[in-house]
């Protein structure tokens, strides 16, 4: 089986910008956050297509990260309903 992950430029920009702001951005602590995007194959190949880079509300330190089932709910439930 052979994978391919793909992440659009605006979605890596995010990412690159985030890393290399964290000390000033979030005092250098962890962050928690999603990709999404679709996922298309066969039994041969699976791409993956990222397409979107998201941060829910969440307590954080150090060395972890603490996401709510309320904050998963109210970040989540936007992108069903709206489908982005």
């Amino acid at each position: 089986m052979k994978y391919l992950v793909q992440m659009n430029k605006e979605t890596y920009l995010k990412i690159k910008t985030l890393m290399h702001n964290i000390k000033t951005l979030n005092e250098g602590k962890e962050i928690g956050g999603w990709l999404t995007g679709n996922i298309i194959g066969n039994e041969e190949e699976i791409s993956i297509k990222l397409d979107k880079f998201i941060i829910p509300k969440q307590k954080v330190t150090g060395t972890e990260v603490d996401i709510s089932p309320e904050s998963m709910i109210d970040t989540i439930k936007p992108i069903i309903v709206t489908g982005k």
